[in-house]
Order: C-alpha cells, then structure tokens, then sequence
C-alpha cells in the first residue's frame, strides 16, 4: 500500500516497515502522539537506507502527507499530492 503513494519509494517503505511492521503499529503511534504536529512530523526521522545513500530521512513532507493519507476523514480531501 505504501508504494502506491507519490514520492515513496521502495526503499522508503522498507524503512517504514522495518519500524512500523502494519498498519495497526503504525495508527497505534499516530494515537499515542499528543498533538497534530508530532503526528504530522513522526516519520520524518526515519532513515532510508539505499544504494547510494546511507543516511538520508524520509522527511517531513512525505511524513505529512503519509499521516494525511492514513487519517483523513473527509473522501473528497486531496491528499496524494
């Protein structure tokens, strides 16, 4: 599923799964945050492990629109942009 996101890449779901191995874990976490920024920003610091770089984060763009996706409660909201 993570795969079908614009801007993620098959390295950047292996990261995401290696800390967050379903979605269960993953909406888990989102609960546990106290506001709507740590939500926004939790995957941020993930690192991304690729051929060509070691030690690139995932970051908070990408963290947004992955919280954005996941959350969303409005079905006419954008949120794959």
């Amino acid at each position: 599923m993570l795969l079908t996101i614009s801007g993620i890449t098959e390295y950047k779901a292996i990261a995401i799964v290696k800390k967050y191995p379903t979605i269960t874990s993953l909406m888990n976490s989102y609960l546990e945050c106290n506001d709507s920024k740590s939500k926004e920003n939790m995957l941020a610091d993930i690192i991304v492990d690729t051929e060509s770089d070691n030690n690139k984060k995932l970051g908070k763009s990408l963290s947004n629109k992955i919280y954005r996706i996941f959350t969303v409660i409005d079905p006419n909201e954008l949120v794959n942009q």
